[in-house]
Order: structure tokens, then C-alpha cells, then sequence
């Protein structure tokens, strides 16, 4: 477990959302989703990776190995694209995730990687293909076992690609909103929220799915958890960047990251979270627990 920061101590937590910095006299009028471009999304997120990785020194070795990663993922994207519909009920199924896994794997080898993964990665090469579709189930629900959590690692960014794909070739006026605090496009949980700062959208509040990269509008100040809109609070830690804080329901005790990319357009949900592992391990001693995971971070 890597400690949190000296002086880490998490702010008094402040009740309702954080203040909106949207123009005066303008309405938003968001999109109910965003979906991911595939063609950009993992390039991108590779690179905010290396930027959080150079001014995150603790982490900087895991941070800079998943950038490599989600180099691999585009890379994988660009030969194996998707084809047809997502259909949740087929994708453990479908020949093209097995082929999509086996080929992150052979190309996911990087000199220098942390040693745990990389072990991983060998475990996982030498893994029949039906053992590794039976870990991908397990990924998908969220019930992989702590001793698989780093070949767990591999499999959720080759689920990310082949979900990603499908998501980005539906038809975003046809999708309708789902149950609360799922997405709308797969099914999967959200790994962070965001307020963000486009066009049409400023200040409004979206999720972001842990699997397909899907966007969706949410409400402020509602617990993507229990749908609770009372009780809500947040909390960041002394002397780091505001633009990230925990959103804290008081209701069911859990919390889910909150993340102000109107302030900073780089911001990307999933490496942000792992570059802010801190807060996690603050919230972890308050006895607050974490809504979902971030199926990429596996530091234990």
C-alpha cells in the first residue's frame, strides 16, 4: 500500500456542490451523452498519464507504465476495430474479445514495467483462452478476486477497447437513460464525475463509464450510488488542486470522485483518479467507502 502524502488532511468538508463558474446570463443546454471518440480517447489518455506522471513522483513508475498501456489499447483499436452492435449479453461471447485480448497481451510488453504486472502479463499469455473470458466475466461484474487483480488489470483494458468501439457507433439520440448510477450505452458503473466546460454544457455534471467511456448527464449534487440528494458533501486534500474532491453521500456512507475539467480541460477521469490515490487512502481511513472502482488501478 503506498501511503498517502505527508500532511495529506482532508479539508472541512463543504456542503452542496462546488461553485459554478458558468457565465452570467447564459443557459446550459446539455447533451443527455457524450460518446467516446476511439479514434482519440486512449492517445489522449495516454499522454495525460505522462503529464500526472511527471509531477507525481510516488506514482510516477505505475503512471508512466499505464500510459504505455493505453498506448497498447489504441493501438489494439486500430487493428481490431469494431464491428456490429453492442449487445451486453454477447460480449463474453463474441470471437473478436478473444482475439482483442490476445493481441493487448502479446503487445502490452514494456521494459521497465513494474514487476507485478508484468509477471501478470506472463501469467495471462500462457492463460487458455477460456480461463481468460472467464476472468473478463468476472472484470465486467466487478467480482474479480484480489488475486487476480493485476492479469484483472489487462483484461479491463481489452474490455475497454472492445466496448469503447461498439459505444462509439451508436446513435446518441437513440439512447435513453437507465437506472441510476449505470451507464446508458453498456451497463457499466461510472468510475468518476465530472463538471465540464464545453459548449452548451458548461457547468453541468457528467459520469463517465468505467468500461465504454461513455459520458452521460447526471444532476448535481446527487449520489451516483443511492440517488440521494440530501446530505451530500465534499472533501479534497490540504495543499492539492481543489479541481479534484471526493463527493461524499451521508446517506449510504460511499463516495465517488468529483472532478472540475471546466478549470482544467485535461483532466481525464481515469488517470486523474489513479494520479489521486491520496484522497482514496484518506477516505479509506475515515471509514468512507468508494462507490466504484477504477478498473485500472490495482496498486494494493
Amino acid at each position: 500500500m503506498i501511503d498517502a502524502p505527508a500532511g495529506a488532511i482532508p479539508r472541512k468538508e463543504k456542503k452542496g456542490p462546488p461553485r459554478d463558474h458558468t457565465t452570467i446570463g447564459t443557459a446550459a443546454r446539455p447533451d443527455f451523452v457524450r460518446l467516446p471518440d476511439v479514434t482519440t480517447l486512449f492517445a489522449a489518455r495516454a499522454r495525460r498519464f505522462a503529464e500526472l506522471a511527471a509531477a507525481n513522483q510516488p506514482l510516477a513508475p505505475f503512471l508512466l507504465f499505464l500510459s504505455h498501456l493505453a498506448e497498447v489499447q489504441h493501438r489494439t483499436q486500430a487493428a481490431l476495430p469494431a464491428t456490429g452492435p453492442l449487445r451486453r449479453q454477447d460480449i463474453l461471447s463474441a470471437d473478436s474479445l478473444r482475439e482483442r485480448i490476445a493481441w493487448l497481451v502479446q503487445h502490452a510488453a514494456m521494459e521497465g514495467a513494474p514487476a507485478a504486472t508484468e509477471q501478470a502479463r506472463e501469467r495471462l499469455a500462457a492463460m487458455p483462452a477460456v480461463e481468460r473470458l472467464a476472468l473478463a466475466g468476472a472484470v465486467l461484474d466487478g467480482v474479480c478476486s484480489p488475486d487476480r487483480l493485476a492479469e484483472g488489470l489487462y483484461i479491463a483494458a481489452a474490455l475497454q477497447v472492445h466496448l469503447t468501439g461498439f459505444a462509439s457507433r451508436l446513435e446518441a439520440s437513440r439512447i435513453v437513460r437507465a437506472v441510476d448510477g449505470f451507464c446508458p450505452a453498456c451497463g457499466s458503473r461510472p468510475v468518476a464525475s465530472m463538471i465540464v466546460g464545453w459548449a452548451n454544457a458548461a457547468g453541468t455534471r457528467y459520469c463517465c463509464c468505467s468500461m465504454c467511456g461513455t459520458l452521460w448527464n447526471v444532476v448535481r449534487a446527487k449520489c451516483t450510488s443511492c440517488a440521494s440528494t440530501a446530505g451530500m458533501s465534499y472533501a479534497s486534500l490540504e495543499g492539492q488542486s481543489t479541481e479534484i474532491a471526493a463527493e461524499i453521500c451521508a446517506d449510504c456512507n460511499h463516495y465517488i470522485k468529483h472532478f472540475r475539467q471546466d478549470r482544467t480541460a485535461a483532466i481525464d477521469p481515469f488517470a486523474d483518479d489513479i494520479a489521486s490515490l491520496g484522497l482514496d487512502l484518506r477516505m479509506q481511513a475515515t471509514g468512507i467507502r468508494r462507490a466504484t472502482a477504477n478498473p485500472l488501478m490495482v496498486i494494493r
